[in-house]
C-alpha cells in the first residue's frame, strides 16, 4: 500500500514539473532551467522562477517558402520572383512560426 502512495506522489511531481516546463514557454526565462529547477528542487521553486521572470511577448511571424530554391520571402508574390527567371513557375507556401 506505501509503494502505491510513492508511485502516485511521483506521478504527480512529475506531471507538475511538465505542466511547469509547459507554462514557462510563454516566458523570457529558458523552459529547460525551469524543468530543471521543477525536478530538482520543487514544482514550486519553478512556479516562484516563473513568477520572479518577465512574461515574453509572443508574435507570430509569417514567411513565404519556395520548395525549389529553399528562398524566403517577406511578401507574397505568388510565383517565386528567382524561378521565374530560370523559367519555373514554383507557387510559394506560408510558413508560420512563433518567436519572443
Amino acid at each position: 500500500m506505501k509503494i502505491e502512495y510513492l508511485l502516485t506522489a511521483g506521478v504527480l511531481y512529475l506531471l507538475f514539473a511538465i505542466i511547469m516546463f509547459q507554462v514557462s514557454q510563454k516566458y523570457r526565462i529558458k523552459s529547460i532551467y525551469v524543468l530543471l529547477l521543477s525536478l530538482f528542487l520543487t514544482p514550486l521553486a519553478g512556479l516562484i522562477a516563473l513568477l520572479v521572470s518577465q512574461k515574453g511577448n509572443l508574435i507570430t511571424i509569417e514567411r513565404y517558402h519556395c520548395n525549389r530554391c529553399g528562398y524566403e520571402h517577406t511578401e507574397n508574390h505568388g510565383e517565386c520572383p528567382h524561378c521565374v527567371k530560370d523559367g519555373h513557375h514554383v507557387p510559394l507556401k506560408k510558413v508560420k512560426f512563433k518567436s519572443l
